[in-house]
């Protein structure tokens, strides 16, 4: 709890698009086509998160940010309990949180909307699911990068944070694609396939984006990590 105050540029991050994404829908609804993501509104690769089209649809968007945001959390309060001086990773922590929010947007709303051949019917997309398709995505690929970590310290293979950002975003993906492929049915339902307006192909560019980004954030802010062997475990 020492560390709880240095997290204020996660919860400030997480408070500010909670609070725009309700404004904009309950006392602003006519901005939702000035701000979603088209060819006509450029801007909306950073502002189509805000704007939501019913009220399911915003509820079940902040719903899910806020469960990853606490899974998110728990990994990285997982994390100190098992490295040496946790004081110096907790603001990074936090501010992966807030640096990947910023990328993951505009990243997958430009591949969206140049690769989506959905914007031919449905010219216009919005919503806060990139982002918390783009979170899922950064969940998986947290376990995939902090064992990729501990195991290049273990050992003591000479890495850089940069190769450690590219295998952990292959790892993840390859195992993801292999699940997808085990069962396509399932993994298009996560995706949200079947359901009405839903951007199934901008999800999963999402999930993979969050993969990707994921990856060489977790790596670059953990690149001088040091766990605690067992003994000092016990010790303390």
């Amino acid at each position: 709890m020492r560390f709880f105050g240095e997290y204020a540029p996660l919860f400030l991050m997480f408070i500010l698009v909670v609070v725009v994404s309700y404004v904009l829908f309950n006392f602003f609804p006519e901005s939702s086509s000035l701000l979603s993501l088209s060819f006509n509104t450029p801007w909306g690769i950073f502002s189509a998160m805000f704007v939501h089209t019913s009220d399911l649809y915003l509820y079940q968007n902040l719903a899910a940010l806020f469960i990853n945001t606490i899974v998110i959390l728990a990994l990285h309060f997982l994390i100190l309990c098992f490295i040496s001086q946790p004081e110096k990773f907790v603001k990074r922590q936090s501010w992966s949180y807030v640096f990947f929010i910023l990328l993951v947007q505009p990243i997958t709303s430009i591949l969206d909307l140049f690769f989506n051949p959905q914007y031919l019917v449905y010219p216009a997309s919005a919503g806060l699911s990139f982002v918390t398709f783009g979170l899922l995505g950064f969940i998986f690929t947290y376990f995939v990068t902090i064992l990729l970590i501990y195991y290049v310290r273990k050992k003591k293979i000479k890495f850089p944070w940069f190769n450690i950002g590219v295998t952990s975003a292959l790892i993840t993906s390859i195992i993801m694609i292999t699940i997808s492929l085990l069962d396509p049915t399932a993994f298009l339902s996560f995706l949200g396939w079947g359901i009405k307006n839903i951007n199934v192909l901008g999800h999963r560019t999402a999930f993979f984006s969050g993969i990707i980004l994921g990856s060489f954030l977790l790596a670059y802010y953990y690149r001088d990590i040091r766990f605690v062997k067992r003994k000092e475990l016990k010790a303390s």
